[in-house]
Order: C-alpha cells, then structure tokens, then sequence
C-alpha cells in the first residue's frame, strides 16, 4: 500500500509538526485544540484530533498511572460497545516518552451503529503536560487508512520552547539592509 501524497503542516499553539495527506484539511471542533479530517467516504470522515492533558501531579511515574487509568482500568470495555485493545506499546518519539494504542469497538453518530478502529498517542511534552491525539476510521477502511494515521503520527516533531535565562531578556539584532 502506497501512502497518498503529504505535505508538511505547522501548528503553532501546540508548536508540533506533522506530515498530512495534502487532501486532508483543518476543522473547528468543540474541546479540541486541532483537528484534521481526511475526504468523506461512506459519510464519515477518518480524523485525527490533538489535546492537551495536564497532569495532577508531576511525579516520575505519572504518565504511566495516565496510561493505566485511561486504557487499562476497564473503564474503556465498559463504555464501548464490542471493545478490542488490539495493540499497544510504550516509545520514545521526538525524544518523548510516548504510548500508542490500536482498539476497535462500535458506535453510534446520528442514529447509526459504526464500527470504528481508534488509534491514540500520547505523547509526554513536559513534566506535567502530555499530548494527546485521538484518531477514528471505520473498521472496513483501517488496512487502507491506519498506515496513514500510522505515519502521520510517527512523522510528529515538537519545537522545544526557547529557553529563558533569568536576567537576560530576549533580544533580535536586526541588520541594516
């Protein structure tokens, strides 16, 4: 399977980067700092959608207990009709400590029943913050659709703040030209 043509895309409140399929576009949704939606096909739409996550506490293992409590407390097989954890693993992306899962389960949206496949990643980006990004294709399109997903979430690079040194404000030298 190919992968479509991509371009790459900057978002700058999460100062992330990704690579897109040039098809896909950018949308407003409610509680959701970005979301890109894939072309419609069967009246749905496969999307990814980006959040931020602020730890409680910042402690060495509380990215695991988010991991635990999140995928892991049966709280997902309980809300998700036909749930599956088909896979899951722990890594390291951008040099960040990072969780992806793979699951399947059925919904309903507007009065229809939709098998979908959901692939999550969650993605350390500080002590106490963890981005998280959601994405949903319909089972019948997930050998077409999650290699996409796939390397558009692997293809994810984040823009370190500046640094602040106390004392020192920032400053731009601007030559004359």
């Amino acid at each position: 399977m190919s992968l479509p043509h991509m371009v790459s895309y900057f978002h700058k409140p999460l100062m992330l980067s990704l690579e897109v399929p040039e098809d896909w576009a950018r949308a407003n949704m409610p509680d959701t700092i970005l979301a890109l939606f894939g072309p419609e096909v069967s009246n749905y739409r496969t999307n990814l959608g980006f959040n931020l996550h602020r730890l409680t506490l910042a402690t060495p293992d509380s990215f695991d207990n988010l991991i635990n409590a999140s995928y892991f407390s049966g709280r997902m097989e309980n809300s998700f009709e036909e749930f599956q954890m088909v896979e899951n693993a722990k890594f390291t992306l951008d040099g960040l400590e990072a969780f992806q899962a793979r699951m399947k389960w059925v919904g309903e949206e507007a009065g229809a029943r939709l098998a979908l496949t959901q692939l999550d990643l969650l993605v350390k980006i500080s002590p106490d913050t963890v981005c998280e990004i959601h994405g949903y294709t319909l089972q019948q399109f997930e050998t077409d659709n999650i290699p996409v997903l796939e390397y558009m979430l692997g293809s994810i690079r984040f823009i370190p703040p500046k640094p602040v040194t106390k004392g020192q404000p920032y400053h731009i030298e601007i030559s004359p030209n």
